[in-house]
Order: C-alpha cells, then structure tokens, then sequence
C-alpha cells in the first residue's frame, strides 16, 4: 500500500472516530447533566423558590460624589426595584452580606456617599430599592424574603448587617419578626418613625397598642436591634409634628440618641444615615 492510501485511509479513519466520539458525548449529556449542570440545579433548588427578584449593579465610580451627588442620586433611586449592589473592583472581605434600605419618596443622594463607603470596604453590599407605596407589613414580609433569597446565594457569609432609614426603618423592623436566616441579622434604623406617621400609612391599617403605637413582631434570637434617633427640633420630616414618632418602647432594641450636628452643619434627616453608616465604618466626623 502506498504512503498516499495510507494516508486516505488514516484521514478516514480520524474522521469517523471524531464524528464517534461527538456523538457519544451528546447522548451523555442528553441522559446524564454534565457535574456542574447537576451543582447549579440543586444550589438552585436548595434556594427559597423565587423568580421575580431583580438584580442590578453600580460601580462605585458611578456614583460620583461633591457636586454631582443629586444626580448620583437619581442612578440610584432610578435602578430597578430590588436590590442593586454596589462594587469597587478590589479585592474585599464577603463575610457580611450589607443591604442599605431607603425611606418613602427618596431621592437617593442621602445614600451615595454611604453606600460608596460600605462597597470600599464590603465585597456585599446592597442597595435595596422597593415601593414605598407599600403598606408596612407587605413591605416587611417582602424584604424577609429577599434578605432569605439573598442569603441563599451567599451561605458562606457570617452576618447579615441592614441599615434602614425613615420609613425603610419601619419594613425592617416588621422584617425582623420573619426573616428566616441562621445567622445574626443585626438592623440598624436611622430616623425612622417606628411609633407610626400616619400620613405614610394613610392607606394601611398596622396594628396599634393602647398608646396608639404601631404594634411590631417579637425578634427572633438572631435579631438584633438598633434605633438611631434624629433629634425632632432638627428633623425636617418630624419637627412640625406634635409628637416624636422616633419614640417607642421594643423590647431587645437598643437606642441612641444622634448629635445635633455633624462637621459643622444640623444633623437632620437625610445626612443622619451618613452619621451612622460612617459611625459603624470608623469615619471619623466633628461636631
């Protein structure tokens, strides 16, 4: 046999072994997922079922901050609703899962420099946009969920750290009582009218203690609790009220009462989740 038919013979014979080989892989992977394929579909599986929750995401450089920081304000309130997380491309710790929860009728700049800070030093955190048309404890319910969907697609993370503010502060303390997650969930609320503001809930009918309080949940174990007070002279949300609807007793929560002022300006409603979220990341400010 000369070289010239040997080497049709070997073209042949390399063929049908190649067209061999493809069609016993599809027949494998049409009777058995390929290991990778069986992992997505049981973490997905093992997850709370959910397929309305939305996804989106910011760079930090995004979110200019200085004179550009109303329209960063209109990025972030404008981002779809569910939760938008915010990056920074380094290299960060993801052992907390943080989610920033906004107020009724945000504008959003109150929120940029502070959740510019977290991203700069969490590889989690989340801005979570939601209708503030909600009443609280549909609010509340639908926030439990998405913290637990969240988490699932995070198991590793050690604690769960919300900062919720204004009316936000209201759904995440009605969260507290059905977030199921097995890990410490630690709420912070920054001036949020947990006693009740009526004209919010005009629509809604929350229960109400014999004071006229808005009744929440008992928190689990893995609650903890924190209410950060505006000071009610200085808050323009709260100030021309005849009462401080900051003030109300729950059993487990811790309460601080914030400065009046903060590098030189009032320490009113808006700027008091910088006050907070900069508190917990070690920013300094003056009085």
């Amino acid at each position: 046999m000369t070289f010239t038919n040997i080497g049709k013979h070997l073209k042949h014979s390399i063929l049908f072994f190649a067209l061999l080989i493809l069609w016993t892989g599809c027949n494998r992977t049409a009777a058995n997922p390929s290991a990778s394929a069986t992992a997505t579909a049981t973490a997905t599986e093992s997850r709370p079922q959910s397929t309305e929750w939305q996804f989106s995401q910011l760079w930090v450089n995004d979110l200019p901050l200085g004179a550009e920081i109303k329209r960063s304000g209109e990025i972030l309130i404008n981002q779809p609703e569910g939760f938008v997380r915010i990056l920074d491309g380094q290299d960060l710790p993801m052992n907390q899962l943080i989610i920033g929860v906004h107020g009724y009728a945000s504008e959003g700049y109150e929120w940029v420099a502070p959740m510019v800070n977290l991203a700069r030093k969490n590889g989690l955190s989340y801005f979570y946009r939601w209708n503030w048309e909600d009443c609280p404890e549909t609010a509340g319910q639908r926030l439990a969920q998405g913290i637990a969907y969240l988490y699932s697609l995070y198991p590793e993370v050690e604690e769960v750290v919300i900062f919720a503010h204004s009316y936000g502060g209201v759904i995440a303390t009605q969260a507290a009582g059905s977030m199921n997650v097995p890990i410490s969930v630690v709420i912070h609320t920054v001036a949020a009218p947990l006693a009740g503001y009526p004209r919010l809930m005009e629509n809604c009918e929350p229960d109400y203690d014999e004071s006229g309080k808005m009744i929440y949940p008992d928190f689990p174990g893995n609650i903890f609790h924190f209410q950060w007070r505006t000071r009610k002279e200085q808050d323009g949300a709260f100030r021309n009220l005849d009462y401080d609807p900051q003030e109300i007793e729950l059993p487990g929560s811790n309460v601080t009462r914030l400065p009046a002022s903060m590098d030189g300006h009032r320490l009113g409603h808006n700027w008091s989740v910088t006050w907070v979220i900069d508190a917990y990341l070690g920013i300094p400010h003056a009085p």
